[in-house]
Parts: C-alpha cells; structure tokens; sequence
C-alpha cells in the first residue's frame, strides 16, 4: 500500500500571527478615522473682539449709556436703548473698564433663544461700538436677552453672567 507524505504545518503558526496583527492593524486605522471624524477638541477660549477700541466711548445722548455691577465685583458699561441700524448692526457701546480684572464677552439672543448678536472678548479698558447680526433679521420690534459673560484672563474661568432683558427697536 502506498503512503501518502505529510508535511509539517510549521507555518500556520506565523499565519495566524499575521492575520491578527493584520486585523489589530485595521482596528487600529478605523479607530483613528473615527477619532478624526468625531473628535472635538477641549475648551476653546473665545476669540478676542477684531474691531475693538481702546478706552472710554463718548456714545450720543439718550443712549441710556450705564455702568452695571455684578454682586461677585465684576462690572461693564453699555447702552441701554438699543436701535438696529439700517444695515443690520446694533449700537451697544459695550465697554469693560479699565480698572476690571475680567475679561467680557456679549450675547444677545431672541425670546427662542436663537443668538442674533455676539461680541469678541473684550480686555480691560477696551469697548466696542456696534455689533453685526449673525444671520439675517427683519426690521421689527422684538424683545432679546443680553448675556455679559465675566471670565478670568490667565484661566477663563467664569466669574459670573448677567442677564439683562430689553427691547431691539427697529430703525
């Protein structure tokens, strides 16, 4: 009767090796492309204000122009009548003063919430004039919430939010 040779399987062994280090491998690539697709990136701190002036405004008469001071020592100055202009911008005369140890930020956003306006962060002794809508608005009365946000310079860390309620008049 005849026999049959048979061979040692002495690679089988290095194989499956390299089928598991093939496939560790393309976890690894999916991993990655998953990571870049979905990944967000820790806190970002708020840009700083691009047209901002530095010192004191001298707004127009009747713009209700006003200091407000937080309860944690935090304070700003603004506009409190506040008109859109024909080309959408909103005149607030947002000013943190020179002697703050914070650096602001501001936000006005509609009665749904939807943010019209926002500001850059302003350093100490620096204001700005006008904002510019974020998106397009209709030239109508509406009611809008003014978020001033307070933050450490160094840190920014909170050091406190206020919220002032008013009208947007149209021009």
């Amino acid at each position: 009767m005849r026999t049959q040779r048979t061979r040692p399987r002495a690679g089988r062994t290095k194989k499956i090796l390299l089928a598991g280090a093939v496939s560790l491998l393309l976890l690894e690539v999916a991993f990655l492309a998953w990571r870049l697709v979905f990944y967000q990136p820790p806190y970002q701190p708020p840009a700083y204000e691009p047209a901002v002036q530095v010192g004191v405004p001298d707004p127009p008469e009747g713009m209700g122009y006003g200091q407000i001071s937080a309860e944690n020592g935090f304070s700003f100055w603004v506009a409190g009548a506040m008109y859109q202009q024909e080309d959408g911008s909103l005149l607030v005369y947002l000013t943190n003063p020179a002697d703050s140890v914070c650096n602001i930020l501001c936000e006005i956003t509609d009665q749904d919430g939807h943010t019209l306006y926002r500001s850059g962060a302003l350093r100490p002794g620096e204001f700005v004039e006008r904002l510019y809508p974020l998106k397009q608005m209709e030239n109508t009365t509406i009611e809008i919430q003014m978020n001033v946000y307070a933050f450490e310079p160094e840190t920014w860390f909170s050091v406190g939010t206020i919220t002032l309620n008013n009208t947007l008049h149209q021009w």
